[in-house]
């Protein structure tokens, strides 16, 4: 009986303890889906050649175009190469796009009268619509303020112009090539060969830098270096097999050139989608309902963003300055609310604004992850 009890009591603890480990399993995976299951908008930039660089082929474009692809293999979202017009780059056609809830001109720092007649501007220097009655000096005196204001708005866009990076993806990927040769060096013959004599034997050898950026606000998320060193190989290297790239000629990849390249971008994807698993999924706010009641994002289903998923909303404070030295300690989120997805599509979403009054288009709209 006391046997029967003691079998009985264990197989209930094995079965106990198989349950908890299947529910610690599931619960596990659905972590690892909130953390990982969205995709994040990349783009990855050619690289930089080495300095001095003359061959025919260039390796910058050999890795950015290699990681890319296998990138893509993989299932991230990657997008084309992007490039703006010269009109697109103007500062002044971009002024509106760069306000991200701190804008060059508030109109808490206004003087009263330069907030009151900024709506009518006449003339080619702007000049602001002017009171009856307001003494020569007044008027002297707005349009200097009015000047002023307009210098401060400039150096903001200009200042956000050097910092932001224009371009659709969340994350930005790039670096600069630093070595990328065959070097052949004599060598003895192997003591396995009889006959005495020397060999020429290849030790290639590729490094490159590489960074990950935040494309909103200009900043560094990652940055490490790559390197990689192959001795020898069953083909010798001829720059002839890069003739064309993307490369056909298979010879390549037996040359150890071509293995320290193979070895070289898989420790650089590697290294890139740990960093990815680390960094939230992001977009932007772009319009706002006139009851200030829906919002509408950049992302969608190609995020694999779904029904009833929550953003936080932020504004930026950008680049804030070490009172002492000066150094840039980094850009302030600011929390303004949050946004809950109603209708996703391929591209954008429509969102239900759940806290926050003063939401604009901009602003940072960061996926909020449940923790477990």
């Amino acid at each position: 009986m006391k046997t029967k009890i003691k079998k009985t009591f264990s197989i209930s603890i094995l079965v106990i303890s198989l349950m908890i480990a299947f529910f610690t399993s599931v619960l596990n995976a659905n972590e690892m889906y909130r953390g990982d299951d969205f995709r994040k908008k990349i783009s990855v930039e050619n690289f930089g050649p080495p300095a001095g660089w003359d061959k025919s082929y260039a390796p910058g474009t050999m890795i950015a175009d290699s990681i890319r692809k296998t990138l893509q293999k993989k299932g991230y979202f990657v997008i084309p190469d992007f490039q703006l017009s010269d009109a697109e780059l103007n500062p002044m056609s971009m002024q509106e796009d760069l306000k991200m809830g701190h804008t060059a001109m508030d109109d808490s720092s206004m003087p009263k009268a330069v907030a009151t007649n900024m709506g009518t501007m006449n003339g080619e220097m702007g000049a602001p619509s002017v009171p009856d009655g307001m003494s020569n000096d007044k008027i002297e005196s707005l349009k200097k303020n009015l000047a002023n204001m307009n210098s401060r708005r400039m150096e903001t866009t200009e200042k956000r112009l050097r910092k932001r990076i224009i371009n659709p993806a969340q994350i930005l990927i790039r670096g600069s090539v630093w070595t990328f040769s065959p070097s052949s060096k004599v060598m003895p013959l192997s003591d396995e060969i009889n006959d005495s004599g020397m060999v020429p034997v290849e030790t290639s050898r590729i490094k490159f830098d590489i960074e990950l950026l935040d494309t909103m606000t200009g900043s560094v998320l990652w940055r490490g270096d790559i390197l990689s060193q192959v001795r020898g190989g069953e083909k010798r290297f001829d720059s002839k097999m890069l003739k064309e790239w993307p490369y056909n000629n298979k010879d390549f990849e037996l040359t150890s050139l071509g293995s320290s390249f193979n070895t070289a971008v898989a420790d650089a994807v590697e290294k890139i989608e740990n960093r990815l698993k680390q960094i939230p999924l992001e977009g932007q706010v772009i319009a706002i309902d006139e009851n200030n009641k829906i919002a509408w994002i950049n992302l969608g289903k190609d995020s694999n963003v779904t029904v009833r998923e929550v953003f936080n909303v932020y504004s930026v404070k950008f680049d804030w300055k070490d009172p002492d030295s000066h150094v840039s300690l980094g850009d302030e989120f600011i929390l303004q609310g949050a946004v809950k997805i109603l209708d996703p599509q391929a591209g954008i979403s429509r969102a239900k604004i759940l806290a926050g009054d003063m939401i604009k288009p901009g602003y940072v709209a960061r996926l909020r992850v449940v923790e477990r």
